[in-house]
């Protein structure tokens, strides 16, 4: 303006913007499922089901240890999963499997699941534990 606030304005101009939310990389393991034969010589599947619920789509990456409480992981298959992309608000299903050794004596296993942000070993975005008795043959 040039003598007042209202008065005759000498030149005016727009300055557009936006307000961008942070980025949240949020994936939460909603499920983790054993099937298949419990038992030494047993082919099993694990299934993970994921959800994105953050508020960006991203490539993640997932993996799996299947091992004896206070033992050594065995061979699964795939071993994990690279860089696979996940949309906001979705949910994917991972399928490993194993099969457990032919030695393995009856007790109790586990499975656990992670997910990392960017890279393994990095930032965990979720992880699940899940517990199974190996039965005798």
């Amino acid at each position: 303006w040039k003598d007042k606030f209202g008065g005759e304005k000498s030149s005016d101009k727009t300055l557009n913007f936006s307000i961008v939310e942070d980025q949240k990389i949020l994936t939460q393991i909603d499920e983790l499922s054993l099937t298949g034969e419990k038992k030494p010589g047993g082919k099993i599947t694990i299934t993970a089901k994921i959800k994105n619920t953050g508020n960006v789509a991203y490539s993640y990456q997932i993996g799996l240890n299947v091992k004896p409480v206070g033992g050594t992981k065995i061979t699964i298959s795939p071993a994990d999963y690279r860089n696979e992309r996940i949309e906001i608000g979705q949910t994917v299903t991972k399928v490993f499997s194993a099969t457990i050794p032919s030695d393995a004596k009856a007790g109790n296993w586990e499975a656990y699941s992670a997910v990392w942000k960017d890279k393994f070993g990095g930032e965990k975005s979720s992880d699940k534990t899940l517990n199974f008795s190996i039965t005798g043959k």
